[in-house]
């Protein structure tokens, strides 16, 4: 079992079991077991709602046994926190398989972790500081002459329109 604390220092447990795998599928429509087959790994590193949710259901029963909803569950996970849980995460979905298929597990999760690094360091080089502060200049100027700010762009990526922990509703 692996452990994290959250922002107001409780302490989870996290243990992947059948049952815990079993409701990660209800809820979600994702079989953790095919990890060994290096499915998910890369969303689980990507999309931080999907590992918030992923994390929330392991800790379910420890969360209902301390009255918290996924909602205030959530609202105790971020930053380094959320480092923390995925850690915890990546050692118990390590722990589950039996010793022989551990290192595929191990390696597949430090590839993924590998793509994660590269694809920000590359959205760090993508940065164009002068197109930025140009877009903030025209924003502010927009609003003080009383026109509403342009919307913010997205990517349309997952990770950056997914709300952690949101409402889970058993796949249907």
């Amino acid at each position: 079992m692996r452990t994290f604390s959250d922002m107001v220092g409780d302490r989870w447990t996290l243990a992947l079991t059948l049952p815990a795998i079993r409701r990660i599928k209800a809820a979600l429509d994702v079989d953790l077991l095919e990890v060994i087959e290096g499915k998910h790994l890369d969303r689980l590193t990507r999309d931080i709602g999907f590992l918030c949710d992923v994390i929330y259901l392991l800790c379910k029963p420890e969360a209902d046994a301390r009255n918290l909803s996924a909602e205030q569950f959530g609202e105790r996970i971020a930053g380094d926190v959320i480092d923390a849980a995925a850690a915890a995460l990546a050692g118990a979905i390590t722990d589950f398989f039996p010793k022989a298929q551990r290192p595929v597990v191990e390696r597949l999760s430090a590839i993924a972790n590998q793509a994660m690094e590269r694809a920000a360091d590359a959205a760090l080089e993508r940065l164009d500081p002068e197109r930025v502060e140009t877009a903030m200049r025209q924003a502010i100027e927009q609003v003080l002459a009383g026109s509403p700010a342009p919307a913010p762009r997205t990517s349309g990526d997952s990770s950056t329109t997914a709300s952690a922990c949101s409402d889970l509703k058993p796949a249907s």
